[in-house]
């Protein structure tokens, strides 16, 4: 058997308060998380966040809930379903969560007795509190394990063909109804842009610097958005719009334009129609189901707006779970 691993965020294991707080400890305790002194963050975490947020936090979560728990684990399941089937029947095929469950511990215990192992993570762009925090999670698990088989992490794939093609299909029999297309991205603090470049004193994290991609920004968290953003637009033949960053917190410097800011903008500009496309996140979650198609319509059709649209993400479409197989086999299965 060869085996392959899947790789999301997580989800609480319910949508009560007690279990929000267990997650939101487990991922904001992560040092790529928030990136400041153990102490701080232990103080951050412990009197502030999980005491405050984790009860606005589960409320949301259950307006997001099924029957069969969150849309990014029930997604993230029937996605393992569907490339399993398309890989056949000689591999195994796990899904993982970096926080919560099911762990990325009890999927690479399942894969133990394969010969190989192809991690598939699915963050498009390249970011230290995503998708290198879920890369060392994996590793560090196949090291405790004691695995013997060929590991494969594969790369970003922000401007891969396939997934271009994935959320531009999902965009285009809307888009042209909608006079203000916004590309959104989840948030990160400006420092781990600086941080991801090796000469990090030339980021200046604007966007002459984020608007190409070349050797000392290759993994620019800014720069892979920007570089998914152009590509989809290219596919959808547009050129009118912006990309723009949400969700988020604390006082740190976040990268911009915010989000909320500039739709907060458009209202004022009395535009009457807005559409939202979101490719840093492969299936939908409270960022994109509460914060953007919630929360944000409601912002703008309170303004006056007439028209509001959120493009549903990836999830567990037939056309994703091939372009997931794609992807893995141009950069080489272990």
């Amino acid at each position: 058997m060869r085996g392959f691993l899947l790789v999301n965020l997580g989800t609480p294991d319910s949508p009560e308060v007690k279990d929000v707080r267990k997650y939101l400890m487990e991922f904001l305790s992560d040092p790529l998380v928030i990136d400041t002194h153990p102490i701080v963050r232990w103080l951050i975490v412990n009197l502030i966040i999980a005491p405050f947020r984790s009860r606005k936090s589960a409320a949301l979560y259950k307006k997001l809930w099924t029957h069969r728990g969150s849309p990014l684990l029930f997604h993230g399941l029937d996605l393992r379903n569907q490339v399993a089937g398309i890989l056949g029947k000689e591999w195994k095929v796990e899904l993982g969560m970096r926080y919560g469950q099911p762990s990325i511990a009890s999927a690479v215990k399942s894969l133990a007795d394969t010969t190989d192992m192809t991690v598939f993570l699915l963050f498009p762009q390249y970011s230290a509190a995503a998708f290198e925090s879920a890369k060392l999670k994996v590793e560090e698990e196949i090291a405790r394990l004691g695995y013997g088989g060929r590991v494969k992490i594969l790369k970003p794939y922000f401007d891969h063909p396939r997934f271009v093609q994935c959320f531009a299909d999902l965009a285009r029999p809307h888009i042209k109804d909608y006079k203000k297309v916004f590309f959104t991205f989840h948030g990160i603090p400006v420092r781990h842009c600086k941080n991801s470049s090796p000469e990090s004193t030339r980021c200046t994290v604007d966007k002459a610097c984020c608007d190409t991609l070349r050797e000392d920004n290759r993994n620019c968290y800014k720069a892979q958005c920007f570089a998914s953003a152009r590509a989809i637009a290219k596919n959808l033949g547009i050129t009118d719009y912006e990309i723009v960053f949400q969700s988020r917190f604390g006082r740190d410097p976040w990268i911009q334009p915010f989000a909320d800011y500039r739709l907060a903008d458009i209202i004022k500009e009395e535009v009457e129609s807005v559409i939202y496309i979101s490719p840093s996140f492969t299936a939908d979650c409270l960022e994109t189901v509460e914060e953007i198609g919630v929360g944000y319509r409601e912002l703008f059709l309170d303004g006056k707006g007439k028209k509001f649209h959120l493009v549903e993400s990836l999830n567990s479409r037939k056309e994703w779970a091939e372009a997931v197989v794609a992807i893995a086999q141009d950069q080489g299965l272990a």
